[in-house]
């Protein structure tokens, strides 16, 4: 549990060079797997692959959940990241994507598996809503949310 409290878990105030979603993915893929120490190139395949396959979600209408699976891992992982700027999802202006959270799962896990921990991730998320704008740049409180996922 401690090693969920490390402050590598978190991400703050990551720049875009652009605001469109591939970008963001990308970003996102590089920034999460250094994080976690993993394969970019297989980071980035799965959050596309997550995109392509429509499992995003958006949250609260701001925070994005995304995920990826890898040989590399035994136990899931997670990898919050915050936006300096926000981007519209899918252009919406309702929807201003300030937060991603990354979910690195085990390959041998299934899509299910991934449902029950995005639905643990969105309820957590969900609670702390009020909260988020408070602690864009709060590692420490951010590393105490991941905490919360599992």
């Amino acid at each position: 549990m401690f090693a969920l409290l490390k402050k590598k878990n978190v991400v703050t105030n990551v720049n875009l060079d652009s605001s469109d979603e591939i970008s963001l993915l990308k970003v996102v893929a590089q920034k999460a797997a250094s994080k976690l120490e993993l394969d970019g190139q297989e980071i980035k395949s799965g959050l596309f692959a997550s995109a392509a396959a429509g499992t995003n979600q958006i949250v609260a209408n701001r925070v994005l959940l995304t995920h990826a699976s890898t040989e590399a891992i035994k136990d899931v992982k997670f990898v919050i990241l915050t936006l300096s700027d926000a981007i519209y999802w899918n252009g919406d202006v309702n929807q201003p994507v300030d937060y991603v959270v990354v979910t690195v799962m085990p390959a041998d896990d299934s899509d299910t598996q991934y449902s029950d921990v995005a639905q643990k991730v969105a309820t957590v998320m969900s609670a702390n809503v009020d909260q988020l704008s408070d602690w864009h740049d709060n590692a420490g409180k951010l590393n105490q949310l991941i905490s919360q996922f599992n």
